[in-house]
Formats: C-alpha cells, sequence, structure tokens
C-alpha cells in the first residue's frame, strides 16, 4: 500500500531554512557530543563567560551552563531558538542576533562558532564581518575557537548529484518515524555547496514531506587564518578533531584556536 505524500516545500520562503527544519536539527544532533569535552576543556583553561555563536537549539550552550560557566547563545533563528529556550530555561542568556553584524556591548573569555557554522558565511566580505564582531566579543586574555569542516576530508566531487540517505529516527514527541535525505550541488571553484534536504515524516498513514535549501562555503587552513590574523588574531593552535590531534589533510575537522593581538 502506498501512502499518501504531503509535499511542504520552503525551501525559499522566508521561514525556510533553520526556521523550518528546527524540530528535525533538534531530533539528528540533541545527543552529539562529540565536542562537548573539548569546549569544558578550553573553558577550563579560559574559565568563563562563553558565548556560543550560531548556538542553534543550545546543545553546546547548555553543556558549558550545567558544568557552572555564564553562558550566552545567539542565534539568527527565532524557531532554534525557541527549542533553545525551552531546554534551557534561565540557564542559559539566547538572544537573536546575526554573527555578521551583532553587538552584546561585552567581552568573554571564550568565544565559539561551533559546528560548522561558520561555512553558512557565503563570501569572503560576511567572513570579514563576522570576524570583525568576533573580535569586539574576545576579552583580551580570552580566546576564539572556529570549528569547521576540513575541506580535504570529503572529495567534493563524489557528494555531487546524489541522493544521500542521513538518518532515520524515530521522534518520540511527535509518535512518528523521521527520514532525512540531501542532495548536494557542489562548485569546487567558489568553494561552495548548495544542499537541498528532504524530511519524510510518517505518521497515522500519512507521510509529510519537508524541502528546504542550505547554503555553505568550505574554507582552507591558511585561508582561514589569514582571514583571522586581518581581525586582529593570532592563531594559537590548529586541530583536526575534538580530541586535539594534530591537522591533517585527512582530519575529519579544522578548528582553529586564536588569541587576540595586542
Amino acid at each position: 500500500m502506498r501512502l499518501p505524500l504531503v509535499l511542504n516545500d520552503q525551501s525559499h520562503s522566508p521561514e525556510g531554512g533553520y526556521d523550518a527544519l528546527a524540530r528535525y536539527y533538534e531530533l539528528e544532533y540533541a545527543d552529539y557530543d562529540v565536542d562537548l569535552d573539548f569546549y569544558l576543556e578550553m573553558l577550563r583553561r579560559t574559565g568563563g563567560p562563553f558565548l556560543d555563536v550560531a548556538c542553534g537549539t543550545g546543545r553546546v550552550a547548555l553543556e558549558v551552563a550545567r558544568a557552572g560557566y555564564e553562558t550566552v547563545g545567539i542565534d539568527r533563528s527565532e524557531s532554534m531558538l525557541a527549542i533553545a529556550r525551552e531546554k534551557a530555561g534561565d540557564k542559559v542568556h539566547l538572544r537573536t542576533a546575526d554573527m555578521r553584524k551583532f553587538d552584546l556591548g561585552r567581552q568573554f573569555a571564550l568565544v565559539a562558532v561551533t559546528l560548522n557554522s561558520f561555512m553558512h558565511l557565503l563570501t569572503v566580505e560576511e567572513q570579514i564581518m563576522a570576524l570583525g564582531a568576533l573580535r569586539r566579543h574576545v576579552a583580551p586574555s580570552g580566546r576564539l575557537v572556529i570549528s569547521t569542516i576540513n575541506p580535504y576530508s570529503v572529495s567534493l566531487h563524489d557528494v555531487e548529484a546524489k541522493l544521500i540517505h542521513e538518518f532515520t529516527k524515530w521522534d518520540p514527541s511527535a509518535g512518528s518515524w523521521v527520514t532525512k535525505l540531501s542532495a548536494r550541488d557542489v562548485d569546487t571553484v567558489e568553494q561552495t555547496e548548495h544542499v537541498t534536504y528532504f524530511y519524510d515524516e510518517v505518521k497515522a498513514g500519512e507521510v509529510k514531506r519537508l524541502v528546504t535549501e542550505l547554503d555553505f562555503r568550505y574554507t582552507y587552513r591558511y585561508e582561514l587564518e589569514l582571514l583571522i590574523r586581518q581581525a586582529g588574531f593570532e592563531p594559537t593552535a590548529v586541530y583536526g578533531s575534538y580530541d586535539l590531534e594534530s591537522y591533517e589533510i585527512t582530519s575529519p575537522s579544522l578548528i582553529v584556536v586564536a588569541q587576540p593581538t595586542r
């Protein structure tokens, strides 16, 4: 028997992107903990407070707050922040803000752009704007962390034009099965990737499909270090994983730690 399909295409609407997929993002990443010890270790070195830039549904911010550090999270998506507020209550100070041009009027011992969020800055101009805003918020003795995908760790040609099964999970809050598929269109010259996401939710004999799109930009190591230096930072460490492994061409991540120049 074929289940009826209800299509909800929000790819080009103002509510598209992360606002459209917030609940599914939380379902996918709620139990993702690979990077949490890394940020807690950084905070043991720097002390607080902590600023989580593009905090999403509050996964990292809430864990840091639970460890006893004052925590602020910013994000552009109201839908993502709504989930974060529901989980965090008053443990985390959450603000709606654009990482390219925010000003909280204070500084932090540790500022982090977590889980590849820097990749949403699609031009050099946007990257420079964001790094300038980040510079204003890092205390003189503080640290900045930018965590992104290592471009060499994925074959950009191999992922092009393929439909990839990302996950199938049970969502207990909705009583439904959710399957995530993605199709990627990569421009290796521009270092960009356009991804179309398909979320199929099966409940009570009906399939609902959400279709939405996101764009990403890959940044290479020395390109990122140069941008960071131009913004008034000095890189102090480059890691290839959250286990503090040295950066290699096969590393899964590109993680740069930097301090303000004096």
